[in-house]
């Protein structure tokens, strides 16, 4: 069995309660289960809030109450809830770990794992994917379709900021659709805690 430093179990978005979804549960019980495996002593649980996110709870924090909740001990989990981009989540990781000579077993949902193993790559940590695998429906087939817009765009250096501003305008055309599909659940579930 291969062996790592760490297992880097990425965040995803919480619901406006701060409750996680089913993708953030699949992610915690693939990371508990590398864990209980003996595949790295340790797992950093890496999230604060995504930028759409309307609760005070870091998804560091949900996703550890997760992880002890199936047996992985509160000192085997190291909080990282600062970052609220995966290309922050590796960032904060290699200040936590004072540097980035350090493995990583990356624990995220196969729609996300491209782009989360070229950012560690970029970063110069060597990871490899576990991913989780979503129900085949229409948002993971949206999310698919983002996250290669968004593996492009890491690749060729457009990461928030860095963005040219004429690829802006197309861009918002290009995945307004897709986005709407992604949240359709975040969407219906936020709207009925209005109720």
């Amino acid at each position: 069995m291969e062996k790592f430093d760490i297992i880097l179990l990425l965040g995803h978005r919480l619901y406006d309660d701060a409750s996680p979804d089913a993708t953030t549960i699949g992610r915690v019980d693939k990371a508990a289960e590398l864990w209980k495996n003996g595949i790295a002593p340790i797992i950093v649980a890496s999230g604060y809030q995504g930028y759409n996110e309307k609760h005070d709870r870091a998804q560091a924090d949900v996703m550890a109450e997760l992880l002890i909740e199936r047996g992985v001990p509160n000192e085997a989990i190291i909080r990282e809830d600062k970052s609220k981009t995966t290309v922050l989540n590796v960032e904060e990781t290699i200040k936590i770990h004072g540097n980035n000579d350090f493995t990583a077993a990356v624990v995220t949902t196969d729609w996300h794992m491209p782009r989360a193993l070229l950012i560690c790559k970029k970063q110069g940590v060597e990871a490899k994917g576990f991913p989780v695998e979503g129900p085949h429906d229409r948002e993971w087939h949206a999310r698919t379709r983002l996250e290669k817009i968004y593996t492009f765009e890491t690749h060729i250096g457009w990461v928030n900021i860095h963005r040219p501003a004429w690829v802006n305008p197309i861009r918002t055309w290009i995945t307004k659709r897709d986005k709407a599909i992604a949240n359709e659940g975040f969407t219906k579930y936020n709207a009925a805690l209005q109720k």
